[in-house]
């Protein structure tokens, strides 16, 4: 295969130790052996292929390091990305959440200027607990909606149990 590539193509479009031809997007190079192409090259994440003579897409799996030709079988191969999924959707369903109001500035005392505002948040003062994801965020965007921060901008927020 080697031969092949260097009778079909010029030998100076060939990146040193790699056999790689030339990126034809970039003005890319080797570095202690390593392939590079210069930052925002279209084929910066892609890999050569000398079977069809085509810079391709290639996703490699997390888990294990395997490569695949496209997104969708990525993983496949241990199973670590749909276990990773249903984790997720799990932790989604069982997770509960406490709603909370607090300012997110404090009056603060001073010996010469009285009393000062600064930024700060204040003690939080709960409202709801054990509620799902989709109920904190909607309790916390009608209280906000509905209530004017005031000058230590109190607001609603949530945080996992």
């Amino acid at each position: 295969l080697q031969s092949t590539i260097n009778n079909s193509k010029d030998k100076n479009t060939m990146a040193k130790n790699n056999n790689i031809p030339k990126c034809n997007q970039c003005d890319s190079f080797s570095v202690n052996g390593i392939y590079c192409h210069e930052s925002g090259c279209p084929n910066e994440d892609k890999k050569y292929n000398h079977d069809t003579e085509s810079w391709e897409s290639v996703y490699t799996c997390f888990e294990c390091g395997c490569e695949y030709d496209n997104p969708e079988s990525a993983g496949e191969c241990c199973g670590f990305i749909q276990e990773e999924e249903e984790e997720e959707e799990e932790e989604e369903e069982t997770q509960l959440y406490d709603v909370f109001v607090r300012s997110w500035w404090i009056w603060e005392d001073t010996k010469f200027n009285g009393r000062v505002k600064v930024a700060g948040p204040g003690e939080k003062t709960y409202t709801h607990y054990g509620v799902s994801l989709a109920e904190a965020k909607a309790i916390c965007k009608e209280y906000n909606e509905s209530h004017n921060p005031g000058e230590l901008s109190i607001k609603s927020e949530f945080e996992a149990q």
